[in-house]
């Protein structure tokens, strides 16, 4: 394991714990390193259990001067995990309007601050990676709502509405702001 880590888990834990823990830790990166996707992995409907370890982020959770970030997050995943990731969870990489990257506005895009397509899939040539398609969240600029909202096909028929006259005040929607 990478000496940089070992001397920041010995100043949090102390020696004899971050040793444990690291060990632990070379034991899983190692175990993920043997196993290899076959073709009846693939078969299997992405198959995970115990022994995967999984980076869940958004892409640009870190950056890199000149770099996209996803590919800054290749680069990390490469060099700095060194193994113990298997999988990478990307958060929505989509263009947005709000809702920290939840309310999409088009589904077929990365958002062009982060790279392209290309930078999944190069990220996917060497991990798993799942991501957020969240179909339940669509901004209001998304053509689908623009059609709920002209009245047109197909768009039309992908929005439920309440009706005005029911009474929702004891509905709400917790969030922490």
């Amino acid at each position: 394991m990478d000496t940089r880590v070992k001397e920041l888990a010995d100043r949090i834990w102390g020696r004899g714990v971050a040793g444990r823990i690291t060990e632990r830790i070379e034991a899983r990166r190692d175990a993920i390193a043997r196993r290899h996707v076959t073709e009846s992995d693939a078969a299997n409907d992405f198959p995970l259990n115990e022994a995967d370890a999984i980076l869940i982020t958004y892409a640009d959770s870190l950056r890199q001067e000149g770099v996209a970030p996803l590919a800054t997050m290749h680069h990390f995943v490469d060099e700095v995990c060194s193994g113990a990731i298997g999988c990478v969870h990307l958060l929505p990489f989509f263009p947005y309007s709000s809702d920290a990257g939840f309310s999409i506005s088009d589904y077929r895009r990365v958002r062009a601050e982060l790279g392209d397509w290309s930078g999944i899939t190069t990220l996917a040539g060497n991990y798993r990676v799942m991501v957020d398609l969240v179909l339940n969240h669509c901004s209001v600029e998304h053509p689908w709502f623009q059609d709920f909202l002209a009245g047109r096909a197909p768009g039309r028929d992908y929005f439920v509405t309440a009706d005005p006259a029911a009474d929702l005040s004891r509905v709400f929607r917790p969030r922490a702001h």
